[in-house]
């Protein structure tokens, strides 16, 4: 059966951002900055038309205080242009991610928006993301607890795009929390919590369901917008290669078979 060009190119795209995750991954150092990170992907869209990759990182700076730091990249088809102009995700509130009371269980009470700070790569003049906190809505996924938007009082919406991360650019976005039981609070466990959807959702709406992560696009070249949904990726190591005394040992073991078979 054969396969056309256009059907190969998505996959190869994916192919290219799995290897250039599993390289990030094993050319971070194992002292990084933050106490836990983990590798975030988009896993679902509504449009079909944008595409990131990124990570959210926590640093554990007591039991009282921690920071999150997510970094998105977009990775959408150049094409067809498109920019990143939201994000959102949730929080742990003293609960199991499947919503019973835990004592023990992280819960952030407050964000401070002193602290937020986002940074760009390669950096743009128009460039600009504001906080968005004490719920963000994020149609038909329902509601989230934090995130970061062009616009300063809203996720979704029209508008100029062009403050948001262009294709092949990214953004590194940095959350002040606090709360009790933060030094369990961690990067996996941040992408086990789930929005809210709104209870009058139609039960047939494939769409209206809780999700973990969500980043808005919009602005792309046919006038399109997305909403993508985001989840952990684990990419697999490269297997490194054999060292040189692994290989001299291969050597000997070769030219010990080849010997015997002389011999017999």
């Amino acid at each position: 059966m054969s396969v056309s060009a256009h059907a190969l190119i998505p996959a190869a795209r994916r192919l290219i951002r799995a290897a250039a995750v599993a390289a990030g991954l094993a050319a971070a150092p194992l002292a990084a900055p933050a106490d836990t990170i983990a590798y975030v992907a988009d896993v679902e869209s509504l449009e079909g038309l944008g595409e990131f990759t990124g990570s959210v990182a926590v640093d554990n700076v007591s039991d009282t205080q921690a920071t999150i730091v997510v970094t998105l990249t977009n990775t959408s088809n150049p094409l067809n242009g498109g920019y990143v102009t939201g994000f959102a995700f949730n929080l742990p509130d003293g609960k199991t991610p499947q919503g019973a009371a835990d004592p023990a269980a992280p819960d952030v009470t407050a964000v401070d928006p002193a602290q937020f700070a986002a940074d760009y790569d390669p950096w743009r003049l128009e460039n600009e993301f504001f906080l968005l906190g004490g719920g963000v809505d994020g149609p038909p996924f329902g509601k989230f607890d934090l995130g970061a938007s062009i616009d300063p009082d809203k996720f979704s919406g029209s508008g100029q795009p062009h403050p948001g991360l262009a294709v092949g650019q990214t953004g590194t976005f940095t959350f002040g929390v606090t709360g009790i039981n933060l030094n369990a609070m961690t990067a996996s466990g941040l992408l086990t919590y789930l929005s809210e959807p709104k209870q009058d959702k139609k039960a047939d709406d494939p769409f209206a369901k809780a999700v973990p992560f969500l980043v808005r696009f919009r602005g792309f070249d046919d006038d399109g917008s997305d909403k993508v949904v985001g989840g952990e990726e684990r990419p697999t190591l490269p297997t490194p290669a054999p060292s040189g005394a692994v290989l001299a040992l291969v050597g000997v073991g070769v030219g010990l078979v080849r010997r015997r078979r002389r011999s017999a």
